[in-house]
């Protein structure tokens, strides 16, 4: 009416065209408005084709196997649609008793079924559309997908386990036959300066024999165990290193030390034997003043730390990652037990003049250790003072 008082007959359509451009252009926003409500109100539709896509992805993200993927995914489809909802993974499932679905929607897997996915009867008995099988079907391509990811996951962590695993019966193999080795060797050893000391010491070949027995006491009862103490290491290299000094004499000087508070810490059976054993042979063996072997064990943080030094020329460049049979199955132990969590150093220490084989291991969480308390082995004949 307001447009009638103007005299401008030859514009009119033109202006009333304007006048329902804003009309026009919110139909599209009005409809789709109209058409959510319809679905939320009417056929029960919660989501948006996208927004349900996106929902049922975020839930199955967090998924860790492939039992909590498919729980996760049930629970996400049964919201989508408001409907009983039963995954079946498998090429021939034949369905689950007592679960009659109203809709079935194949998961494929490179074109290959590899389950199915089974939506029962709606809430307010509402029937399935075109649309929803759509969704659904998006939602099993998406749910395929994630499956897929998930078992390769899983294959390849089984591989890796395997693989590990196989190291590690191969380092064991090798710690049985470094224990054959060391025996016939050290017990040769060990009885020649035995023989010597029965004349000229008779009380100190009495004890060495006691040494000797402990050390092979101990190489039986541990023969089988692949952990022990600490402490109980530490007191076999003691006696070792009595038995070895019983033949190197007073050139052999030793020192053993460790804290208090790691006493109980359980490492790697015969792993610091092995380093003992090694700083005799590279250290001791070929030397000719004396030999000086220095054995510490304490805390750094939340790892144990255990050392052992000698006074021998150390290796050669190049040498330390390759050194023998010892420290190779040293490195396969730790990296099978602990994988980067753990490690072998070899180092020269120039202020003391010293060849330093340190093994670094991550101890249990709650480890309590008195700040500067250490326990010191008492010394004796021919050893150094702890320092």
């Amino acid at each position: 009416p307001r447009l009638e008082r103007f005299n401008f007959s030859w514009a009119r359509p033109w202006v009333e065209a304007v006048a329902l451009l804003p009309v026009v252009a919110s139909l599209p926003w009005l409809l789709r408005r109209l058409g959510a409500v319809l679905d939320r109100l009417w056929l029960g539709r919660r989501y948006t084709t996208v927004a349900a896509v996106k929902y049922f992805l975020s839930a199955l993200q967090s998924a860790t196997s492939e039992r909590q993927l498919v729980e996760r995914a049930e629970t996400g489809i049964a919201a989508i649609f408001r409907a009983r909802v039963r995954i079946d993974l498998g090429p021939r499932d034949t369905g689950t008793p007592g679960f009659d679905p109203a809709l079935e929607i194949p998961i494929r897997s490179h074109r290959d079924q590899v389950g199915v996915i089974r939506l029962g009867e709606r809430a307010r008995r509402m029937p399935f559309f075109s649309e929803d099988e759509a969704l659904a079907g998006s939602l099993a391509d998406v749910f395929s997908y994630m499956l897929e990811n998930m078992r390769l996951q899983e294959k390849k962590q089984e591989q890796e386990q395997l693989v590990k695993e196989q190291a590690l019966h191969a380092s064991r193999s090798e710690l049985k036959a470094l224990r054959a080795q060391i025996n016939p060797h050290f017990l040769f050893n060990a009885l020649n300066a035995i023989a010597g000391l029965i004349v000229k010491d008779p009380a100190r070949a009495d004890k060495t024999v006691e040494q000797l027995a402990e050390v092979f006491r101990y190489t039986l009862r541990r023969s089988e165990s692949e952990w022990a103490p600490l402490e109980e290491e530490m007191e076999f290299a003691r006696a070792y290193l009595e038995v070895e000094q019983a033949r190197f004499g007073s050139r052999l000087q030793f020192r053993v030390s460790m804290e208090d508070a790691v006493r109980a810490a359980r490492i790697p059976t015969m792993m610091l034997q092995t380093l003992v054993e090694n700083a005799v042979k590279h250290g001791v063996s070929v030397i000719r003043g004396v030999a000086r072997i220095e054995i510490d064990a304490g805390r750094r943080g939340d790892r144990l730390r255990v050392e052992v030094a000698d006074n021998g020329p150390g290796f050669q460049e190049g040498e330390a990652k390759s050194s023998g049979y010892g420290l190779r199955n040293i490195r396969e132990r730790l990296r099978g037990y602990f994988g980067k969590e753990a490690g072998l150093a070899v180092q020269r220490d120039d202020p003391r003049q010293m060849t330093l084989v340190s093994l670094t291991l991550p101890l249990p969480a709650g480890a309590t250790v008195a700040a500067g308390e250490r326990l010191e082995q008492p010394a004796a004949p021919g050893r150094t003072p702890a320092r």
